[in-house]
């Protein structure tokens, strides 16, 4: 923990859960630019990892979530300085993970052909504590819009 989080504490984020469930057209942060969500034939289970890294995020989203499910979406990252494949997972515009390598490389292929397509992938997860310890973990799926032979090759 750095010096200045240890003194002055780290801010509470705090989420409405009206915020979990993605609109069909999802504006962006460039001007003009709205995405669609995919639209889902194939529900895909992904591997998130990171979380721990994301402590006050996971918990608002969980806390908003109530054990309930809610929406996630995927963000390519192709300028992260530690994996020009890494795919972001969010829920409610915050950042609660990644996927999981290697499938990581595929995942972000995908996430580039949706968005020359107008289209966000986008899934629904649970944020699950492990009991006995105050880990949050998030487990969630992503609706593929078409099946196809690398989707096939990543069902189980």
């Amino acid at each position: 923990m750095g010096l200045f989080k240890k003194i002055f504490g780290q801010k509470e984020v705090v989420i409405d859960p009206a915020n979990l469930t993605l609109p069909d057209v999802v504006p962006t942060s460039q001007s003009g630019l709205t995405l669609k969500k995919s639209a889902g034939e194939v529900r895909l289970e992904i591997e998130i990892v990171g979380e721990s890294f994301r402590p006050q995020n996971v918990a608002a989203i969980a806390q908003a979530a109530g054990g309930a499910e809610f929406d996630i979406y995927l963000v390519a990252e192709p300028q992260n300085a530690h994996d020009k494949h890494a795919v972001a997972v969010y829920a409610a515009n915050l950042h609660v993970g990644y996927i999981a390598k290697p499938g990581n490389k595929q995942w972000a292929k995908w996430v580039k052909e949706a968005l020359e397509r107008g289209e966000l992938l986008w899934g629904c997860a649970r944020a699950i504590s492990r009991e006995g310890t105050g880990n949050i973990g998030i487990f969630g799926a992503i609706m593929m819009p078409k099946a196809g032979k690398q989707i096939d090759e990543l069902l189980p």
